[in-house]
């Protein structure tokens, strides 16, 4: 009778892990398709030229103040998702970017490779989509943490 017991909460364990899991991967996938379209924002921007070299330390303080999203929308990130969207726009294939034609490849990719597994991989791949597709193949084949990411990048 006790083991039925254990084996049942061991099966109402099994059932929240499997929510997390499915909770980050939706997560995951929807900021940085999310990230995509602020990456496209921050590459078309005419404010750019405007604001100059503060560009993104200005933009930072203006979203800070509206949005209270620091960790987002920090000085340091905000060039990250811009390179972010310029390394993986070209899985669009010429079109436009909507959320129809960017989640097929979201969800085989993004949704599996945390944020900060991706700056790492937009740092190594410098600007190579091949590159960086293989960097996050090998990332999920191998499930590896961002320690292992950065071992492997600094080996080759």
């Amino acid at each position: 009778m006790e083991q039925n017991f254990k084996n049942w909460v061991d099966s109402l364990g099994e059932i929240i892990i499997k929510a997390r899991f499915q909770t980050f991967y939706l997560i995951n996938t929807e900021m940085q398709i999310a990230f995509m379209f602020i990456g496209r924002e921050l590459s078309e921007s005419k404010f750019k030229k405007e604001k100059g070299i503060n560009f993104y330390k200005k933009l930072a303080e203006e979203c800070e103040k509206s949005f209270s999203m620091s960790d987002i929308f920090e000085e340091n990130n905000l060039p990250y998702i811009e390179k972010f969207y310029t390394l993986y726009k070209s899985v669009l294939q010429g079109k436009e970017l909507t959320y129809s034609n960017i989640s097929s490849f979201a969800a085989m990719y993004f949704a599996l490779i945390p944020w900060t597994h991706q700056k790492e991989i937009i740092d190594a791949s410098e600007g190579n989509f091949e590159k960086a597709k293989k960097l996050m193949n090998k990332t999920i084949e191998n499930s590896w943490s961002l320690a292992q990411l950065r071992e492997y990048i600094r080996k080759i």
